[in-house]
């Protein structure tokens, strides 16, 4: 039986392992950027390790302020609500060729038997009234010279396909290939201007990106 022992939050909130007295050492964890308080939803989740059942009639947690804490940010805390649950199950190919090839398998009903799924149907309702309220308030709004508007968001789409269908066209392997050879020159797209000489044996070479999406930069 263990007396004591001193654990990180990932094995208190991943494990379900029971203590009589849980203490926190300080509120503030280090989440890769910089320090911060404890969410309400890690607090409650790591205090409610306090209490065994069937042998504690209740549990005790100690926390332990090794710097000043506002009113508001500890009640927050300890009062608050815990984290939300979202459902992170992904119906993949392989996922439903395995379940093709038992007799019992049925991918519908495995997506209507989902934690996922009843979220989404939880949050149906909700989602229609926004759309209506949304569609509603569109209506609403007044635009003036409709048609003008509605032929220019036409040749903005129009506009937009075509750009797609070039850019699969030029990205095609069978016309990309005969240009891919030694001595060329390469264009590279970017924010920002890149210098590649040091990568290139010593040679004085630069490339630097286009000024927008249909020019080319020449020097």
């Amino acid at each position: 039986l263990l007396k004591c022992l001193f654990a990180t939050e990932t094995f208190s909130t991943g494990l379900n392992m029971p203590a009589k007295t849980v203490v926190f050492v300080r509120p503030r964890k280090f989440d890769g950027g910089g320090f911060r308080w404890l969410s309400s939803g890690e607090y409650i989740q790591m205090s409610g390790r306090a209490g065994r059942r069937g042998l504690d009639d209740k549990g005790i947690v100690i926390l332990m302020l090794n710097s000043k804490m506002e009113p508001a940010v500890a009640r927050e805390m300890v009062q608050g609500s815990p984290d939300p649950l979202v459902s992170a199950f992904h119906l993949s190919f392989n996922m439903v060729l395995n379940l093709c090839r038992t007799e019992s398998g049925d991918p519908e009903a495995l997506m209507r038997a989902s934690y996922r799924q009843y979220q989404m149907e939880l949050a149906l309702p909700n989602l229609k009234r926004r759309a209506k309220e949304l569609r509603r308030r569109s209506e609403s709004i007044p635009i003036e010279d409709l048609e003008k508007v509605e032929s220019q968001f036409a040749l903005l789409q129009k506009m937009s396909s075509l750009k797609a269908e070039r850019n699969r066209i030029i990205q095609e392997p069978s016309l990309i290939l005969p240009f891919l050879q030694p001595g060329r020159l390469v264009q590279l797209q970017t924010s920002e201007f890149i210098d590649v000489s040091e990568h290139l044996n010593g040679r004085e070479y630069s490339l630097q990106h286009a000024c927008d999406d249909d020019g080319i930069d020449e020097e």
